[in-house]
């Protein structure tokens, strides 16, 4: 799981997917910027309607040209998640672990701790 706002989930899906081409790579976006959804539904780079996020880091109003491409062919699911599911995962993160993460690093635990994500009995997961 990968966020997605710049670059990061290109070079992760290209990396992954060249070790072990059956990884699934699965892209998180805060609700309030979801400009890699809206392109892969409208099949095209679009100017997404953002709001303010508290994963600001990743609050991109149009996915790169190269960016989009690897997305369609290396992405297997992109996943949105809500400021509030985001903000409890940063809590998680400081609560538990101790780890102070900004909220555009939290949205993959967000993602799993929300249930938009359930992952197969056994796997290995990874959150970028």
């Amino acid at each position: 799981m990968v966020p997605i706002g710049g670059g990061l989930i290109s070079g992760i899906a290209t990396a992954a997917k060249s070790i072990r081409s059956q990884t699934k790579i699965i892209g998180v976006q805060a609700k309030a910027c979801p400009s890699a959804v809206q392109a892969c539904i409208e099949e095209k780079r679009v100017l997404a309607d953002s709001k303010k996020s508290i994963a600001d880091g990743i609050a991109v109003k149009q996915v790169g040209e190269i960016n989009y491409i690897i997305i369609q062919e290396k992405v297997d699911d992109i996943v949105l998640v809500e400021e509030d599911e985001i903000a409890a995962a940063i809590l998680t993160l400081l609560d538990r672990k101790k780890i102070l993460a900004e909220g555009a690093g939290a949205v993959p635990l967000a993602a799993l701790l929300s249930g938009r994500i359930e992952p197969s009995k056994g796997s290995k997961v990874v959150l970028s």
